[in-house]
Protein backbone atom coordinates (compact mmCIF):
# COMPACT_ATOMS: atom_id res chain seq x y z
CA UNK A 1 0.00 0.00 0.00
CA UNK A 2 1.00 3.72 -0.94
CA UNK A 3 1.12 5.72 1.86
CA UNK A 4 1.93 9.25 3.53
CA UNK A 5 2.58 9.73 7.19
CA UNK A 6 1.42 12.66 9.17
CA UNK A 7 5.24 14.23 8.49
CA UNK A 8 4.74 14.06 4.82
CA UNK A 9 7.01 10.44 4.40
CA UNK A 10 5.60 8.66 1.62
CA UNK A 11 5.60 5.09 2.30
CA UNK A 12 5.18 1.54 0.45
CA UNK A 13 4.46 -1.59 2.55
CA UNK A 14 3.05 -4.91 1.66
CA UNK A 15 -0.45 -5.64 3.76
CA UNK A 16 0.09 -8.62 5.67
CA UNK A 17 -1.59 -11.38 4.23
CA UNK A 18 -3.84 -11.38 7.63
CA UNK A 19 -4.91 -7.92 7.53
CA UNK A 20 -7.18 -5.98 5.31
CA UNK A 21 -6.64 -2.55 3.71
CA UNK A 22 -8.83 -0.86 6.42
CA UNK A 23 -7.02 -2.60 9.55
CA UNK A 24 -3.49 -2.14 8.09
CA UNK A 25 -4.49 1.55 8.35
CA UNK A 26 -5.86 1.61 11.80
CA UNK A 27 -2.61 0.24 13.12
CA UNK A 28 -0.39 2.29 10.80
CA UNK A 29 -1.28 5.36 13.49
CA UNK A 30 0.83 7.59 11.89
CA UNK A 31 -1.14 7.64 8.59
CA UNK A 32 -2.42 10.87 6.95
CA UNK A 33 -3.28 9.51 3.16
CA UNK A 34 -3.46 6.25 2.12
CA UNK A 35 -3.82 4.83 -2.17
CA UNK A 36 -6.02 1.78 -3.07
CA UNK A 37 -3.81 -0.95 -2.83
CA UNK A 38 -2.31 -2.31 -5.91
CA UNK A 39 -2.60 -5.73 -6.01
CA UNK A 40 -0.93 -7.95 -7.97
CA UNK A 41 -2.36 -9.76 -11.05
CA UNK A 42 -5.04 -6.49 -11.13
CA UNK A 43 -3.55 -2.90 -10.63
CA UNK A 44 -0.26 -2.01 -12.47
CA UNK A 45 2.32 -3.10 -9.92
CA UNK A 46 6.65 -4.58 -10.21
CA UNK A 47 9.08 -3.12 -12.45
CA UNK A 48 6.91 -2.58 -15.40
CA UNK A 49 5.12 -0.04 -13.29
CA UNK A 50 8.30 1.51 -11.85
CA UNK A 51 10.01 2.12 -14.99
CA UNK A 52 6.61 3.54 -16.28
CA UNK A 53 7.92 7.68 -15.71
CA UNK A 54 4.44 8.98 -16.88
CA UNK A 55 2.81 6.47 -14.38
CA UNK A 56 5.53 7.32 -11.15
CA UNK A 57 4.93 11.39 -11.95
CA UNK A 58 0.91 10.95 -11.99
CA UNK A 59 1.33 9.23 -8.85
CA UNK A 60 4.41 12.25 -7.17
CA UNK A 61 1.78 14.87 -8.89
CA UNK A 62 -1.11 13.36 -7.25
CA UNK A 63 0.10 12.80 -3.79
CA UNK A 64 2.00 16.98 -3.98
CA UNK A 65 -1.92 17.94 -4.94
CA UNK A 66 -3.27 15.97 -1.83
CA UNK A 67 -0.57 16.81 0.82
CA UNK A 68 -1.46 20.25 0.42
CA UNK A 69 -5.17 19.64 1.37
CA UNK A 70 -4.64 17.24 4.03
CA UNK A 71 -1.77 17.98 5.68
CA UNK A 72 -3.96 19.36 8.92
CA UNK A 73 -6.51 16.82 9.06
CA UNK A 74 -7.22 14.41 11.95
CA UNK A 75 -8.77 11.75 9.82
CA UNK A 76 -6.98 10.06 7.19
CA UNK A 77 -7.46 10.54 3.99
CA UNK A 78 -8.39 7.63 1.39
CA UNK A 79 -7.73 8.52 -1.99
CA UNK A 80 -8.87 5.28 -4.45
CA UNK A 81 -7.84 6.53 -7.65
CA UNK A 82 -5.34 8.25 -9.51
Amino acid sequence: MLWVDKSGEVNLSVIPKDLTPAAFQEETTQMQIRYEAFIQGIKYVGISASKDQAFMEKIYDNIRKNWASVEEKVVVVNIDEL
